[in-house]
């Protein structure tokens, strides 16, 4: 039998969970923004986990614009909606920072519904032959009978992974990975919410065919057609809770 050519795997799972707890802290305001950290040595003993643990989930924290290290080794805290990214969206909807209210999820929903035809619209004019075969294939794929919410759900996140590339857009393609993890690949409380959305077999079709003629206003219609069916459901669900806090009150 041949030797594997294999590394052994990192132990990266304590400094997961310190990376976790601390950014935790921070995106539900325990720690605010302008809060100087406690130093490494006293993390540590409120983790339980050793010194370079800390010193390494700490360089994490930065990496995410979510602390700033100084001069001298203070860490700050910083706001995360002056300085974060949109690969935090996944993270506070799913419940690292359980406390988040409902006007994320509206953003979020908001910006879906305006960079969703557009990409749409630029791989109508982009999109290679090739590109353009492997759309039409990922739509027929939705039509098939008898699929489950997890198959629909691959099948979506390849569909509109597809097109993304076809767009030739990197700023669409970043923001767009952010949201299909919000949506559909993370949180699977989602999917029902948007299977009406899932099971629209018939626009996919339609972009699809939209993309192969180069049609980019009828690509931006079905594309906005088919968001629409899933963020109006979840825009509805927003209302609803907002009512039943207002009425609670």
């Amino acid at each position: 039998m041949a030797s594997l050519d294999m590394k052994p795997i990192p132990k990266t799972s304590v400094v997961d969970a310190a990376y976790d707890s601390l950014r935790s802290q921070i995106l539900r305001g325990v720690m605010a923004p302008g809060t100087r950290l406690p130093p490494e040595q006293e993390l540590g003993r409120l983790l339980g986990v050793s010194r370079s643990t800390v010193r390494e989930a700490l360089n994490r924290l930065a990496s995410a614009n979510l602390i700033r290290i100084q001069h001298g080794g203070s860490k700050i805290v910083l706001d995360y909606l002056e300085h974060a990214g949109l690969e935090l969206v996944p993270v506070l909807i799913e419940g690292s920072a359980a406390d988040v209210d409902s006007s994320l999820i509206r953003s979020v929903t908001e910006l879906r519904n305006v960079i969703s035809p557009d990409i749409a619209r630029l791989a109508a004019q982009r999109a290679s032959d090739d590109e353009i075969r492997s759309i039409r294939q990922c739509a027929d794929a939705m039509l098939e009978p008898n699929q489950g919410l997890d198959q629909l759900t691959e099948g979506s996140l390849r569909f509109w992974k597809t097109i993304i590339l076809a767009s030739g857009n990197v700023a669409y393609r970043l923001a767009f990975n952010s949201m299909i993890k919000s949506f559909i690949e993370d949180t699977a409380a989602f999917r029902p919410v948007i299977e009406k959305e899932l099971r629209a077999g018939s626009l996919y079709i339609g972009i699809a065919k939209a993309i192969e003629s180069r049609n980019e206003k009828l690509a931006t219609k079905k594309a906005a057609a088919l968001v629409a069916i899933g963020s109006d459901a979840i825009l509805n669900i927003i209302e609803q809770l907002e009512n039943a806090v207002v009425k609670s009150d």
